[in-house]
């Protein structure tokens, strides 16, 4: 996925040195590794006096066309004529939309929110990117929110609809914001479409049928869209990736489809993502990347900095580039310009209550944890946009569907798919609005534990390879669990003690001493226990598991609490180096006076 920046003067003659200005971001996006080597598009919006717009890394994705930029894909597009019309709110597909003329800027997202916009807007410009850090760079300023450290601190995650930057605004997947240009006010106009069926009133065969043909389609066309040797599937030993390799020999294009696999080296014993994948693409006679990721950093700095650039601080799951993304970088020397996600909108956990709820949504507060709700008084959590409660009539299953939709898709989900925008453009052909609202139209019962994605996969998996494999990512925790490791820990705790830029409280429990968990070598009793635990999860009723689950204390680990304190620290060094640089780039008052008279 490529990085979009759209930028619109309110006054078109202070515009002033925006092209140079959006080149140097396009060069700040691009990882360490490919710069000189990436393609980017930077130019004047047409039709639009005042308007920029710049496209990093551009190689394999479409150029602004009539008034828009498409980020992503629009299943609308029927044909090439098609696809030069302006598309509608309610479009389906996984995408973002940026629509540009004279009298007003438009601009959205698909209904999951699937593909990320943000927007920051003063007197003087509107800044619409799918970066924060565009934005933050553009404007040259930042001006940190405090919920977003609470929230990444206790759950790994920027929090419901924040920003690192408390003056810009991400784009909700419900709305459309339009500004009108001669008012220069934005209007947020909720789409048509957003309701959700009632439960009952589709039949299961005529879901997967449609579910099968439109997944199919979607395959064909942006496989069909890319050249032999740019298209990549990641491959598990998971439902999903494997349906959609399956899907994609029935679409006929497998053979335009490399398949990849990355994780730890794990005994032979162990029967993980990693080796059900080199068995599913063995029964295929396909072969397979297959990459292993360091357990330990060999300059922890390096590892963790290229992991905050490229996410931009939205998650913490670090676990599967410790390799400071040099396997990504190898993909784009390769010509690799594609990935095919597993992405779904179909969620398989069972929520016993708004806290198991927040919990595996993945918006866990300091309250929510027992030994940590004495935080809650250093950081405010507090949420207009994060609201877990069960609607009246509403049953258990539509609650956790509805929840996964508005929140886990269009803040988690779509964090993941820009880990790696630098290097590749991800699509996600089964993240469709139309097929999740004729899932939702299901009856309860057929929902759940991704029993149509299973249906499926049981028609045309062949390759015999059960779908029970372990992960083969390492526990982000793991990844210091080591002498170097800890070593960098308590000297970087050491040096956020002396900046002062977190609570001493919360210092001080992420010092605290390792756990049972921080072992190198688990005992034989541990290894027991664990398999134990496993064997009983598989077998106990998912509601059962759930319910108890539920009823266990949660608590936050010293050590998870540890590694999230510095990657905050290091994101929030990012957003001020940023907003340093782009201030010095910026044209002060007189000389965008001048710039303006210059024009006039």
């Amino acid at each position: 996925m490529a990085q979009y920046v759209f930028i619109k003067f309110r006054d078109p003659a202070a515009s002033g040195s925006a092209l140079s200005r959006l080149e140097s971001i396009c060069e700040m996006l691009t990882p360490h590794s490919l710069q000189g080597r990436c393609n980017h598009i930077v130019a004047e919006w047409p039709g639009s006096s005042g308007g920029y717009y710049a496209i990093q890394n551009s190689d394999s994705v479409t150029d602004q066309a009539a008034g828009q930029l498409t980020i992503g894909w629009v299943a609308s597009d029927e044909d090439e004529e098609a696809s030069i019309e302006r598309h509608s709110v309610q479009a389906d597909g996984s995408y973002a939309v940026i629509q540009a003329n004279t009298q007003e800027v438009s601009f959205f997202t698909d209904q999951f929110g699937s593909r990320t916009l943000w927007y920051y807007m003063d007197d003087e410009m509107l800044v619409v990117s799918t970066s924060q850090r565009a934005i933050v760079r553009f404007k040259g300023a930042f001006a940190p929110n405090q919920a977003a450290t609470g929230w990444f601190l206790s759950s790994g995650c920027q929090g419901p609809f924040a920003a690192w930057d408390e003056k810009i605004v991400q784009v909700k997947p419900g709305l459309e914001y339009v500004l009108d240009v001669s008012q220069w006010q934005i209007d947020a106009r909720p789409k048509p479409g957003i309701a959700l069926p009632q439960s009952g009133k589709e039949s299961s065969q005529n879901y997967l049928d449609q579910f099968e043909s439109q997944v199919i389609d979607t395959i064909k066309k942006i496989v069909g869209s890319h050249e032999a040797g740019e298209v990549l599937l990641p491959l598990s030993g998971g439902l999903d990736s494997r349906l959609l390799l399956a899907l994609s020999r029935e679409a006929g294009v497998a053979s335009n489809v490399e398949l990849v696999n990355w994780g730890i080296e794990q005994r032979d014993t162990v029967f993980d993502d990693k080796r059900a994948a080199q068995r599913i693409a063995d029964t295929y006679r396909k072969p397979l990347l297959d990459r292993f990721l360091p357990t330990q950093g060999g300059d922890y700095d390096d590892v963790l900095d290229r992991f905050v650039e490229a996410s931009e601080g939205r998650i913490d799951h670090f676990n599967a580039y410790t390799d400071g993304f040099s396997m990504w970088d190898e993909f784009y020397r390769s010509g690799f310009r594609c990935a095919l996600r597993g992405d779904i909108p179909f969620p398989t956990a069972i929520y016993a209550d708004q806290l198991s709820a927040r919990q595996q949504l993945g918006f866990a507060t300091f309250e929510d944890y027992a030994n940590t709700r004495h935080f809650s008084a250093l950081f405010d959590q507090r949420s207009a946009s994060l609201d877990v409660a069960l609607l009246p009539g509403e049953t258990l299953v539509q609650w956790r569907d509805r929840l996964y939709a508005s929140y886990r898709i269009p803040m988690v989900v779509s964090a993941f798919t820009d880990l790696v925008s630098g290097h590749v453009e991800n699509y996600s052909p089964m993240m469709s609005w139309s097929l999740f609202k004729a899932y939702v139209a299901l009856p309860d019962h057929a929902k759940g534990d991704k029993k149509h994605i299973r249906t499926l996969w049981r028609k045309h998996d062949h390759s015999g390879v059960p779908s029970h494999a372990e992960g083969s990512l390492a526990s982000p925790v793991s990844f210091f669990q080591n002498t170097t490791g800890r070593r960098f820990m308590n000297d970087y705790l050491t040096t956020l003690r002396q900046s002062q830029r977190f609570p001493t409280p919360v210092l001080d429990m992420a010092s605290a001493p390792s756990e049972e968990n921080d072992q190198q070598t688990p005992t034989r009793s541990a290894k027991l226990l664990r398999t134990g635990r496993s064997w009983v999860s598989r077998h106990l009723p998912r509601s059962l598991k759930a319910y108890l689950k539920a009823k266990r204390p949660y608590r936050l680990s010293p050590q998870t609490l540890a590694y999230r304190l510095v990657l905050v620290d290091k994101i929030l060094n990012m957003y001020e180096a940023d907003a340093k640089q782009g201030a010095v780039q910026r044209p002060n008052a007189q000389e965008t006076a001048h710039l303006a008279q210059g024009k006039s």
